[in-house]
């Protein structure tokens, strides 16, 4: 049976009046399995959900049908099935390209002006050549995100933001996808302006530059080592939806009926 199946009737007014009605089914209520159905071992299981693998099509594997695909996702509370369920590789190479346009742009100096929708302006000699518009600035990590572009930006050029703006020196550009997006080591997160000495094995703070300016002039493999980049963190959110729990065939009829008894469905 379908999900919405179980669901109680409701009369549904279609008037302000309130004399015209329909019988529907009532969306609102809720089913959820505890923590203690879930995590029982024999009833349920861990599984590891592989590249391109759905919930219609995992269902038909475990069950033998597809369309126990609501119970799949009824057990690890996945409310959103595109988003919440693991994407497959041609799908996560889409959500990042969308999610993370154009080219990422590494400021020598911090800006509070900067505004979205301004337009970002290369200089060449006296002239100057439009880049693209802004799409973000992150100040923490001296990065200037600009949309409709993919072309980069040499390093140590000039650009100018906004039309009256001043000239900003600029380290380097790369993809925004593969762009910064957060520090960190041992799997704590790092500190984008915080300094170190060392980094054979534990970094040791001192007066040094800050490790994003270390960064942005691409000049430290220690400082890349401890890089997560923008398609790096996605990939790892993603892979993180795959270890999921399922429900074992033989408790099917078992949660069909507490459905049934739980929504007062005959």
């Amino acid at each position: 049976m379908s999900y919405f199946s179980y669901f109680p009737s409701t009369p549904y007014t279609i008037n302000d009046l309130g004399l015209e009605y329909k019988v529907a089914k009532n969306i609102l209520v809720r089913a959820k399995f505890t923590n203690t159905l879930k995590e029982t071992e024999a009833i349920s299981s861990n599984f590891f959900v592989v590249d391109g693998e759905r919930p219609d099509t995992l269902s038909y594997k475990l069950y033998g049908r597809a369309d126990l695909h609501w119970l799949i996702l009824l057990v690890n509370e996945i409310h959103d099935p595109y988003f919440g369920w693991p994407l497959s590789s041609s799908q996560l190479e889409a959500h990042i390209d969308d999610k993370y346009p154009g080219i990422a742009i590494y400021l020598k100096s911090s800006s509070e002006n900067i505004k979205q929708g301004q337009d970002v302006y290369l200089k060449s000699g006296s002239s100057y050549s439009k880049v693209g518009t802004v799409l973000k600035w992150s100040p923490t990590y001296l990065k200037l995100e600009v949309s409709e572009t993919t072309t980069l930006v040499s390093n140590n050029s000039v650009i100018r933001i906004g039309e009256d703006g001043d000239d900003v020196d600029v380290f380097r550009s790369e993809l925004n996808k593969y762009a910064i997006h957060h520090f960190e080591k041992d799997g704590l997160e790092v500190a984008s302006f915080a300094s170190f000495s060392s980094l054979d094995s534990i970094p040791l703070p001192n007066e040094a530059e800050p490790i994003i300016v270390s960064y942005a002039k691409g000049t430290s493999p220690e400082i890349a080592l401890l890089a997560v980049d923008n398609y790096a963190y996605e990939q790892r959110i993603n892979d993180g939806k795959r270890e999921i729990r399922v429900l074992k065939k033989d408790y099917l009829e078992d949660v069909f009926r507490l459905m049934r008894e739980s929504f007062k469905v005959v």
